[in-house]
């Protein structure tokens, strides 16, 4: 459950349930999420951030990547 507009037009999961600073919807979000309607539908939920296998891709890379002064020696561009 997220509070407030901190969160607003960001990119986010079906799992997520968006409330107002007010107590009733604070109330009503929450017992939303305990739900279990709620809880059966975050099963299939997509998560829009990727498959979360992002660092083992970067380590990947970085690992097959020669550690030379051209990665080592900078150069300023100003």
């Amino acid at each position: 459950v997220n509070l407030g507009r901190r969160q607003a037009d960001r990119v986010q999961g079906s799992n997520v349930i968006n409330a107002p600073f007010e107590i009733d919807m604070i109330v009503q979000a929450t017992e939303r999420a305990l739900s279990a309607a709620f809880r059966e539908t975050v099963k299939t939920c997509v998560n829009p951030y990727g498959d979360g296998r992002s660092s083992e891709r970067i380590l990947d890379i970085l690992s097959e990547m020669p550690v030379d002064d051209r990665l080592l020696v900078k150069r300023l561009t100003y």
